[in-house]
């Protein structure tokens, strides 16, 4: 009977790798469209429901530059541009879209090779 505990570990890693990476329109979130990865990764949820939010706008700041993108029907979004030897700790991020309130943003880095990983949590105003 131990060869199921090993099975069942082994279909979660398959399954949450295989959908780590999808991005609406199959397209892969990290993507590698000017020979590189994107600074950050992320995605909005609603708090109370745990729901992806859509079309919510999503604005980067580092001195005095700013990156703005907006979440996918997945509530999925990728941020990327800044210039070499900016700080990712001292970006800040926003999320907002109207009819929410934003709660927190939680930053992840999973690796040095990887993209910070953002997720958004607002509530309905």
């Amino acid at each position: 009977m131990k060869i199921l505990p090993a099975i069942c570990v082994a279909l979660v890693l398959v399954l949450c790798l295989g959908i780590q990476g999808a991005q609406a329109g199959g397209d892969d979130l990290y993507g590698d469209t000017e020979g590189h990865l994107p600074q950050f990764i992320g995605i909005a949820r609603d708090i109370k429901s745990f729901k992806t939010i859509d079309s919510m706008r999503v604005v980067a700041t580092f001195k005095s530059q700013m990156l703005v993108t907006q979440t996918d029907a997945e509530g999925r979004f990728r941020i990327e541009g800044f210039i070499d030897g900016f700080d990712p700790e001292a970006v800040q991020i926003k999320c907002e879209k109207a009819g929410y309130t934003p709660v927190n943003v939680i930053r992840r880095k999973v690796s040095t090779e990887a993209p910070i990983e953002i997720e958004c949590l607002s509530q309905p105003t």
